[in-house]
């Protein structure tokens, strides 16, 4: 709550019953016309190219299964020390702030492919508490066409896994890209609480808005 929203809070608490009924009311108004972030501009960036990979069913899952609707896609992988977790978590808040908005998916790729196969995964969408109706987690035993696709396709940067002695990380985009009906991808969003709200704003215009 803002320092308008604490200030008016504290007027209403401290009038007489009369004047709380109408502050409440008054309130009320107030907070629901603060103006909500405006839609971006939404350009299209590049044509993903289509593709077919392993979801955490161990079933196929491709491109085509995703027409139609807007999506969000991240890169993580299971084993992640340091970001992805964090990334997780804020996609499950995402996933239940779209929870009414219809046509509307979430693919997480790994970017670990030779650990995060579909048992694993299954896992992680456990763990996070998955709609696997909404929510695919994908794999391939093929790496190379992998990383080809996240490169050329997402036009994200994804380097190849740096083990150490007490260290397993993999250099990923930190990035949630939104992609439109026809596959076209229309925007890159941090997970800073302002970039998710722009983010939820742009999918529902785009949602409302097909190309």
């Amino acid at each position: 709550m803002d320092r308008f929203s604490l200030a008016s809070a504290a007027v209403v608490l401290s009038a007489s019953t009369p004047l709380k009924r109408w502050g409440f009311l008054l309130l009320f108004l107030a907070l629901s016309c603060q103006p909500k972030a405006p839609v971006s501009e939404l350009y299209i960036i590049a044509q993903v190219p289509d593709w077919q990979l392993v979801s955490q069913e161990g079933k196929p899952f491709g491109s085509t299964d995703l027409r139609g609707k807007v999506y969000l896609a991240n890169f993580v992988f299971s084993r992640c020390p340091s970001v992805c977790p964090k990334m997780l978590q804020d996609t499950a808040k995402i996933q239940e702030r779209l929870k009414d908005v219809k046509d509307v998916a979430i693919v997480t790729f790994t970017v670990d492919p030779t650990f995060d196969t579909p048992a694993i995964l299954t896992k992680v969408a456990a763990d996070y508490k998955a709609n696997t109706q909404v929510w695919t987690f994908l794999t391939h035993t093929d790496a190379d066409m992998l990383f080809k696709l996240y490169r050329d396709g997402y036009k994200i940067n994804v380097s190849p896994a740096q083990p150490a002695k007490d260290l397993y990380d993999i250099a990923h985009s930190e990035k949630v890209v939104l992609v439109d009906q026809l596959g076209q991808i229309r925007g890159y969003y941090g997970y800073e609480q302002e970039k998710i709200d722009q983010l939820l704003v742009d999918t529902q215009h785009l949602v409302e808005n097909e190309p």
